[in-house]
């Protein structure tokens, strides 16, 4: 009975670790009200001290030095109804906020260092632990990663200047799942809960490059390296039937690497245009390995990975950015970010599809103090699934998580920042 219950958990929800974002695959959204605000057209136009991680070589573009502070508040809906019970499934807790602080120095007119600290990975979703369908899909699954970001730039020539940073990752590994010991034992167990925890560090790097072609247009490039985690934690099991007892969890995840590049044109004095395009490598998503201790390992049934498949993917848009006055500044965007999961393995624990996200935002300039608000919303069409992709673990043949899925997410960003 122990082994078909794990090799039931392990199959119908494999990505359950692997993916804990909004769409994309695990990497959140620009954290500064300005990024979001011309959120398809900020790599070379940013002009904010988040360019300390977001394209560190636009330090240099910054005087003197910039303190920033960045809040984002997601409010997202999330429903799954099933093509077998009719039933529907909603994502509890739809509140999601986020922060940041990014610091850069220009130390002359060649050299600025900057520091960043946020979280540019990771987003957690939970659903009612008695739901239907409660033993297809975790009932809460966290991924918290912190980032430090230390950073610095240098001027080549009047045309080109470059920046380097370190990113230095603090991850956290949450997932909480129901198991049918009613189910298997005719009744005579009751359901328990089980816990995977971890924790660990990675550390990546990243650079940049803006070149400037004449007084008014920019081109911008920014690469990434893959960032590797390796966790080490507990695995917490509440097993009626004592087959199963507290051990270590072992696992490692990458964090995707990317390039991006981009395009800035002022139209005018007062208007200027960014137009975005950047590849994601999310196929480096290829498996999950699971490590619960030898004791408990043989319950696992053969399923010691958890195969991912991710695609690698793209996104582009473009954004414009208006000063009305002196004081006001008004910004519009539009960006297209593609999935990197297939309907193949696809699951309720993963609320994606390919996504529209649409944005405002206005800049207001009161000296040495800046204040900045953004409102997006991202926009993903219903992923209907087929049945013929989807397979019960337990044999009889029910799609597990076939049916109608459907999402939509509010993002609020307020940013304030300070010159010295």
């Amino acid at each position: 009975m122990i082994n078909r219950l794990f090799a039931y958990l392990f199959l119908l929800s494999p990505l359950s670790i692997g993916y804990l974002s909004a769409a994309e695959g695990l990497r959140t959204l620009p954290e500064t009200a300005e990024a979001m605000g011309k959120v398809g057209g900020r790599h070379a136009t940013l002009g904010d001290a988040s360019v300390v991680r977001a394209n560190p070589a636009s330090m240099l573009d910054l005087d003197g030095t910039h303190f920033q502070f960045n809040f984002q508040l997601w409010h997202g809906t999330t429903e799954f109804e099933s093509d077998i019970t009719g039933q529907t499934l909603n994502m509890e807790d739809p509140w999601k906020p986020l922060g940041s602080l990014f610091l850069t120095h220009r130390v002359n007119e060649d050299l600025a260092l900057g520091l960043g600290f946020g979280a540019p990975f990771g987003l957690s979703i939970s659903w009612p632990s008695e739901r239907p369908l409660r033993y297809n899909v975790p009932y809460k699954t966290e991924l918290t990663n912190y980032s430090i970001t230390p950073g610095l730039a240098y001027r080549v020539n009047q045309q080109m200047t470059v920046g380097v940073g370190l990113d230095i990752q603090r991850s956290e590994l949450r997932m909480s799942q129901s198991f049918p010991y009613a189910l298997l034992s005719g009744g005579l167990l009751p359901d328990n809960r089980f816990e995977f925890l971890a924790d660990g560090w990675g550390i990546g790097a990243y650079g940049s490059i803006n070149y400037d072609i004449d007084d008014r247009q920019r081109v911008s490039v920014i690469a990434r390296t893959p960032i590797s985690v390796d966790y080490e934690g507990s695995f917490e099991p509440n097993d009626p039937s004592g087959a199963a007892t507290p051990s270590t969890f072992l696992t490692d995840m990458t964090f995707p690497g990317s390039v991006a590049f981009g395009y800035g044109l002022d139209l005018s004095d007062k208007t200027t245009i960014g137009f975005d395009f950047e590849w994601v490598m999310n196929s480096s998503h290829d498996d999950v390995p699971l490590d619960i201790g030898a004791a408990n390992q043989p319950l696992l049934a053969g399923q010691n990975t958890l195969p991912l498949d991710w695609k690698d993917n793209y996104s582009a848009g473009f954004g414009i950015e208006h000063q009305a006055t002196e004081e006001l500044t008004l910004r519009a965007g539009y960006l297209f970010s593609e999935s990197p999961i297939s309907d193949y393995n696809y699951s309720p624990a993963i609320p994606a599809n390919d996504r529209h996200i649409f944005s405002g935002g206005i800049g207001f300039d009161m000296g040495q103090n800046h204040i900045d608000l953004a409102y997006s919303y991202i926009h993903m069409a219903d992923r209907d699934i087929s049945r013929n992709f989807q397979a019960d673990a337990l044999g009889s043949g029910i799609p597990a998580v076939a049916g109608n899925h459907s999402y939509g997410w509010h993002i609020m960003t307020f940013s304030v920042s300070r010159e010295f």
